[in-house]
């Protein structure tokens, strides 16, 4: 990341912080968002938006891993297509997801060179359907549902655009009622439990990239048709871990990198969770869950 961006983003972080607490998030159509990242408008237009057939759309509730996929996808996809670099509107690394910034930033992406990396935590009836109907390859990413609420947990209250909450207790009742942006994981999971078969979607793990990352890029590099060579796939897999993409982000003095990338560790639910609130929240999502491809993989 250059210094200008990395400035830019530090003069944001500073701006949004001066934002009173209580009004930094609004409900915009129904769906709870940070005041300072969505745009009312820009809402209003994302379901015009046009995709290309060769678009590739990275999906996730957030904290499951977003930030760090869509920076693995746009390595790879740069060693594919190596003319990506030489086009001077290939600047879509530093672009926030589609959802964010002013309505101004949609009809910009029309300029950004083919294949397009495109993130979102849209709930699936919210994407815009352009990218179903021209059957655009999906990177749906998953996270274990108790390490999703602690990271949400402490994001909630490092990231200046949101209020913050006064402890652990409060805020894992606000997820599970879904009083945090994005609304409630459950239903987000739900609402792609009769998709995410489909040949046109990838289902990715944060667990599994953790676990087994040179064998999580190998399969989106084979799903997404990029041909990458293992030696190019042990390169993303070597810049591209949590470590040296946190590690990055301190040594380019990036505050916004603090907030994103806090620990990524598997487990670290068993700080926080009560023998109560654990019960509770696995019981509700085995529920969902139940009879799915994915019930076994979110079973840590």
């Amino acid at each position: 990341m250059n210094k200008s961006t990395t400035e830019q983003l530090n003069e944001f972080m500073a701006e949004v912080a001066k934002i009173p607490r209580e009004e930094r998030l609004v409900v915009m159509d129904g769906l709870k968002v940070p005041r300072a990242l969505v745009h009312a408008d820009t809402l209003r237009r994302l379901p015009d938006f046009q995709a290309r057939p060769d678009d590739i759309l990275l999906l996730s509730y957030p904290k499951c891993g977003c930030n760090w996929v869509v920076r693995l996808l746009m390595h790879m996809v740069k060693l594919a297509h190596p003319e990506l670099d030489k086009d001077p509107t290939s600047h879509q690394a530093h672009i926030p997801l589609i959802e964010f910034g002013p309505p101004s930033k949609l009809e910009g992406m029309s300029a950004f060179p083919s294949p397009r990396v495109i993130a979102s935590h849209m709930p699936r009836d919210r994407v815009p359907s352009s990218f179903f109907a021209n059957k655009c390859k999906v990177v749906l990413v998953f996270r274990e549902p108790k390490d999703t609420a602690v990271s949400f947990y402490h994001f909630y209250n490092n990231n200046p655009s949101l209020p913050g909450v006064d402890s652990w207790d409060k805020f894992y009742s606000m997820f599970m009622e879904g009083d945090v942006p994005w609304g409630v994981y459950l239903d987000y999971i739900k609402q792609w439990s009769n998709h995410w078969e489909a040949d046109n979607v990838l289902v990715l793990t944060y667990e599994e990239l953790k676990a087994d990352l040179p064998g999580e890029l190998q399969k989106m590099s084979t799903f997404l048709g990029l041909g990458l060579s293992g030696e190019q796939i042990s390169d993303v897999a070597d810049n591209g871990t949590f470590s040296a993409m946190k590690a990055k982000a301190e040594a380019d003095n990036l505050k916004f990198g603090k907030v994103v990338f806090r620990k990524g560790e598997v487990g670290d639910w068993k700080n926080y969770f009560s023998e109560e609130q654990r019960a509770e929240l696995d019981a509700s999502y085995a529920e969902s869950l139940a009879g799915t491809s994915l019930a076994n993989r979110l079973n840590y």
